[in-house]
């Protein structure tokens, strides 16, 4: 168990700490995009606003909706960069393409704050069809403070296709009620090409 602690969580802090072009600004985001093979819809009601620094899961692009309900934080990590360090003598590395499952479940630990977490993976037809992705998932929890001290709650959507990237993207809200619509509306905004 110490073991598979230790390797999960080597594995968060390489995802978190891959660098991706220094993306500053929107210009940065749109090269790491076109790397990935993703593409994003823009979104009405929405404003660019600067990522701020994160050691939780630091992210490149983020969007404030126009009356503050909502905010939406996008981490987009390449397959081809993502390294592992991994010293196992008696296994090889894990294949960058086979980590995302449980990398999801990783960061969902790591951004609530330890509570209950609802989770569903999107059957492979849904994941195609609204992302075009081979393999999606979502959760909901609320928020670590660490992460986000303006809003309380979240749902991340988790996306990945075979050797073009993971992208993570992470709703913050306080009163799901009131930003349903708009996260239905701006869920399939990222989907790969």
């Amino acid at each position: 168990m110490a073991r598979s602690f230790k390797l999960i969580f080597g594995f968060v802090f390489l995802l978190c700490s891959v660098p991706l072009c220094a993306a500053k600004n929107s210009l940065d985001f749109s090269a790491l995009l076109q790397e990935s093979g993703l593409s994003m819809t823009e979104m009405p009601g929405f404003n660019e606003i600067s990522p701020a620094k994160d050691d939780v899961l630091s992210y490149e692009y983020a969007l404030r909706h126009e009356n503050e309900l909502m905010e939406i934080r996008y981490s987009i990590r390449p397959i081809k960069r993502i390294k592992i360090d991994y010293e196992d003598p008696h296994n090889n590395a894990p294949e960058p393409n086979h980590l995302f499952n449980m990398m999801f479940e990783t960061i969902v630990e790591q951004l609530s704050d330890g509570g209950h977490s609802p989770r569903r993976e999107y059957p492979t037809e849904q994941s195609q069809q609204r992302f075009n992705a081979g393999w999606a998932a979502a959760a909901v929890f609320d928020v670590n403070e660490s992460y986000s001290t303006d809003y309380r709650q979240a749902l991340m959507l988790t996306l990945h296709k075979n050797n073009h990237a993971d992208a993570y993207i992470v709703f913050l809200y306080n009163d799901y009620a009131k930003v349903k619509e708009l996260i239905n509306d701006s869920m399939s905004a990222l989907r790969f090409k």
